[in-house]
């Protein structure tokens, strides 16, 4: 944990953060500044040993690129095996659309016309 303390965490992130809480908790509850810089520090720490672990396994395979079967397998190692179920139920991602040349975008023609 000293890896990371006394350093302020991206603003991303604590927005991500926030937006995970809001669900959890009752309408009319509030969370204390110093319990959000915690949990935003546990957040931070979890996503580092996951990483290092997957790492890890990148390396024993001679790997530089960490895959979702090495997160998976990592919080296996880990102890998280409860969360690996769902995520490997997960739906595959969708498709990314083909991207389109640019000789194939329809452009009006100009008119000569200037404004």
């Amino acid at each position: 944990m000293d890896n990371i303390e006394g350093k302020e965490a991206p603003e991303a992130r604590k927005a991500t953060l926030a937006r995970m809480r809001q669900p959890a908790m009752p309408a009319n509850s509030k969370i204390a500044g110093d319990a959000k810089e915690a949990m935003d520090l546990c957040v931070a720490e979890f996503t580092m040993d996951l990483m290092r672990a997957a790492w890890q396994q990148c390396r024993q395979d001679q790997r530089l690129t960490i895959t979702g079967d090495d997160l998976i397998l990592a919080m296996r190692s880990l102890g998280f095996d409860n969360y690996v179920g769902p995520l490997t139920r997960a739906p595959p991602p969708l498709p990314r659309p083909a991207q389109r040349d640019a000789t194939t975008i329809n452009c009006p023609a100009s008119d000569g016309k200037s404004d």
